[in-house]
């Protein structure tokens, strides 16, 4: 034999052998997400001849202590409605999986996020959808309970009005539950296990009743949760707010801490309210400042969470609204080496000194460039800034506000020509509040001896209360 057929002949043996040994088998077992424990097929033996699987989307199975998770999202509430259509003629079938069509755009109008039901069924029937096959078939994440029939109904959030109304409009989603005894209105979705971090920015209730009460964040179930984190504004008293979590319905497994809104804010003005769920901590944030951290009891590490807005009433009350302009949830399921939690983790801030300074400007007066809040950087220091607020409480006023240092009581200088004393230049609507936070990424901005201001120009001479707030770290 010569010595090329040889080569052959051991190459044609090793690729017999692999094609024996790479043999595809199954996918792992269902589950919403992965690398869930839970959801993982517990298939041949390790030391079985190789055996390569796949998931439920069709990638290859690789078993590994490092891992990514898709599971974040945006909603600013642009659209019109929460409900959308896609075209053609859409069929459901009782007790049935498959959804078809006729003439439709599934590919291009629908993902797996989104819940469908057919339109004149009840909002109870909405299905989470499962995999799209094509422009006209999917396959629902179980049957569907609805009625034989077409027309559809789609959506990222299914509701549940019951005795209210639930409507978007103005970037902002409202739900304004009616006067009567309400179990709920009530927008929802489905993430998944923690670590997650929600913002619901934006955010107000319009007025805090008797026998009244809404919850914003993460539950188990609905309407009555097990396993939750969640902030809670009940009774009458809009300065103040429950931060609740739990491991359990039992009263040794909740713990809940009344917290006091910081700088003086109340819950029917604009805010920012944050939610950050780790592996042994939960943070409650307003406005970006942490007013209460717990450890106690939590939700477990691989429960499915659901991140909810719910509005309900105990007994007949006054109608109230709450809106909000923005909800982002990440969800971080990744090496965990560090993270940008400012309640979890480690990074470079928490082993810092963190100034807050805050004050409140009360005026009645439109004098152009009046000081809200004011710090002098100390000699030898760099002013590191980790966020900053101003909201205003007045209806009839608005406000131009500038933040920056030294110098701000001109008007930027035109385009193209450098002013390094201006940070940010804005338009604050009246009964409003904006904020940022650079707490993942601090700006360096003033050096020893610079002054930084927050100043406001009100639009009339109106009794108005200005509140600023600076939050740093000198270094």
């Amino acid at each position: 034999m010569s010595l090329f057929e040889s080569a052959l002949k051991l190459f044609n043996t090793a690729l017999d052998t692999a094609n024996d040994l790479l043999k595809l088998t199954g996918a792992i077992g269902q589950g919403d997400f992965a690398p869930a424990p839970g959801a993982l097929q517990r298939g041949p033996a390790r030391n079985s001849a190789g055996v390569l699987q796949q998931d439920p989307q069709g990638a290859l199975l690789t078993r590994s202590t490092a891992f990514t998770d898709e599971g974040a999202f945006r909603d600013d509430f642009v659209a019109a409605l929460l409900l959308t259509n896609p075209t053609g003629t859409v069929t459901f079938t009782n007790n049935s999986k498959t959804v078809t069509a006729a003439g439709s755009n599934f590919l291009t109008s629908l993902n797996s996020d989104m819940h469908i039901k057919r339109a004149a069924d009840a909002e109870t029937n909405f299905v989470r959808i499962a995999t799209i096959i094509d422009d006209n078939t999917l396959e629902l994440d179980s049957v569907y309970p609805g009625a034989t029939g077409t027309g559809v109904s789609t959506t990222f959030w299914p509701t549940v009005t019951g005795p209210g109304v639930i409507g978007v409009g103005a970037s902002l989603v409202s739900l304004q539950p009616a006067g009567v005894i309400n179990p709920g209105t009530r927008i929802f979705r489905k993430v998944d296990y923690l670590p997650l971090r929600v913002v619901f920015g934006g955010t107000n209730i319009s007025a805090r009743n008797a026998n009244q009460e809404t919850i914003i964040g993460f539950v188990d179930v609905i309407p009555t949760p097990v396993e939750q984190a969640v902030f809670v504004f009940d009774g009458v008293t809009n300065t103040v707010v429950k931060c609740r979590s739990s491991a359990s319905t039992g009263a040794t497994n909740i713990q809940e801490t009344t917290v006091t809104f910081p700088n003086a804010q109340t819950s029917n003005l604009s805010m920012e309210y944050t939610i950050e769920l780790g592996l042994d901590n939960v943070t409650f944030l307003i406005n970006g400042i942490i007013v209460a951290v717990h450890r106690a009891h939590l939700p477990r590490p691989y429960t499915p969470l659901l991140l909810v807005v719910n509005s309900l009433n105990t007994a007949a009350t006054v109608t109230t609204i709450l809106s909000i302009d923005v909800i982002n949830v990440q969800s971080v399921n990744r090496l965990g080496v560090q993270n940008q939690f400012l309640g979890d983790g480690v990074s470079a801030q928490i082993s810092e000194e963190t100034h807050y300074h805050a004050s409140i400007l009360n005026t009645a007066a439109a004098t152009a460039d009046q000081i809200v809040t004011q710090v002098t950087v100390p000699t030898g220091k760099t002013l590191h800034l980790l966020g900053w607020s101003i909201s205003s409480d007045t209806a009839a006023v608005t406000g131009v506000v500038k933040i920056g240092k030294n110098v701000v009581t001109t008007e930027p200088v035109p385009a193209a020509v450098p002013d390094g004393n201006f940070f940010r230049t804005m338009f604050l609507p009246a009964i409003s509040m904006a904020s940022e936070d650079y707490a993942a990424l601090p700006r360096k901005f003033a050096k020893g001896g610079d002054v930084v201001t927050i100043t406001v120009t009100p639009s009339a001479a109106t009794p108005t209360n200005w509140r600023g707030s600076l939050l740093y770290v000198l270094r």
